[in-house]
């Protein structure tokens, strides 16, 4: 069953808008995935909200420049990001979910994106990692 409310909640926070656009956004970030995983970064800049952009990841910053340098600092601490392959594609509106296998620091990891897009862009993106290690340590 799917619910989708178009109100604010009870505390007054608004859920996914856009609801005529899912199939769009998915499609927005299944190309932004596979210029990601061919390498073909001179595209990723058209793909964001530029100046706009909000990043909810700890160890980067707001904005274009902000993300680029945030990613080369992880790299230049051997803690590079590397998508392997997409797994899944959801999406409600304006929330585009993003499953993908990649290594973090050379570490299989799999990466949980979700992104918020606003008018054709990314305009906002939160992400979780879990690395094999971090698996079979939480086993232990």
């Amino acid at each position: 069953m799917q619910e989708t409310a178009t109100e604010p909640n009870p505390s007054g926070h608004t859920i996914a808008s856009d609801l005529d656009r899912t199939d769009a956004n998915k499609a927005l970030m299944q190309r932004y995935m596979e210029d990601l995983l061919a390498g073909r970064r001179e595209t990723f800049p058209s793909y964001f909200n530029g100046t706009q952009y909000i990043q909810h990841n700890p160890w980067v910053a707001d904005t274009i420049p902000g993300l680029i340098a945030g990613l080369q600092a992880l790299a230049a601490k051997g803690q590079a990001v590397e998508y392997k392959s997409v797994h899944k594609i959801l999406g409600e509106g304006n929330f585009v979910l993003v499953v993908a296998e990649a290594t973090f620091g050379g570490v299989a990891t799999g990466i949980y994106d979700l992104f918020r897009i606003e008018k054709g862009r990314i305009a906002e993106h939160w992400d979780t990692l879990e690395s094999d290690s971090t698996s079979r340590s939480m086993e232990k």
